[in-house]
């Protein structure tokens, strides 16, 4: 497996795992390369928050379709076309772009997302 732009992504999945996300977490929360995971979701908020978040909306076809960077507290985002959601605390460290293609991986127990990218030229997918 290619590690290069590779998430490691946490799972929310409980009701009360989905509504706090990363609110009232501190910032070390997750780790540099990690990210929370929700499925089957089209909005997030960001109150009670201590810090702001890096946010990716992804279709069902793998597809990016809405990006933010460095989103402040006590606000609220959605995208009607996403079928999971991944955030982070805000960084420099590459994100997410809109129209970019991922794929899940699972591997050891362990989830992440890595982006796909085309080829220069080229329509084909291939792995970053």
């Amino acid at each position: 497996m290619d590690n290069r732009n590779l998430i490691t992504v946490k799972h929310a999945t409980t009701f009360y795992e989905r509504l706090r996300g990363l609110a009232f977490h501190d910032e070390g929360f997750l780790a540099g390369n990690e990210a929370l995971c929700f499925v089957s979701c089209r909005s997030i908020h960001t109150f009670g928050m201590r810090f702001s978040i890096d946010v990716a909306f992804i279709d069902r076809e793998g597809e990016v379709v809405r990006v933010a960077r460095a989103l402040k507290p006590g606000k609220i985002m959605s995208c009607t076309r996403s079928h999971l959601v991944i955030e982070r605390s805000a960084t420099s460290m590459r994100w997410f772009s809109e129209r970019e293609m991922t794929v899940i991986i699972s591997k050891d127990g362990k989830t992440f997302i890595q982006v796909l990218e085309r080829s220069e030229g080229d329509e084909s997918l291939s792995s970053v």
